[in-house]
């Protein structure tokens, strides 16, 4: 079963650009991956917001393996 998780950016980055984001998890593939990103403006902080959803999804994937 997949469950979304759906946060505002402002409680999960407070200095991003970041609206808002979804993470779809997966817990029996032991997945997460990023649904949906919504950003006030793409053009600002661009990779620094990519980055810290990796880490965020990264951080995640190694609870479930550890599962």
């Amino acid at each position: 079963m997949i469950n979304n998780l759906s946060a505002k950016g402002s409680s999960i980055f407070p200095n991003s650009v970041i609206d808002s984001v979804i993470l779809a998890i997966n817990p029996s593939k032991k997945s997460v991956k990023a649904a949906n990103v919504n950003r006030r403006n793409a053009q600002i902080d661009d990779l620094g917001s990519k980055l810290n959803i990796k880490n965020i999804i990264n951080g995640i994937n190694d609870i479930l393996n550890k599962l």
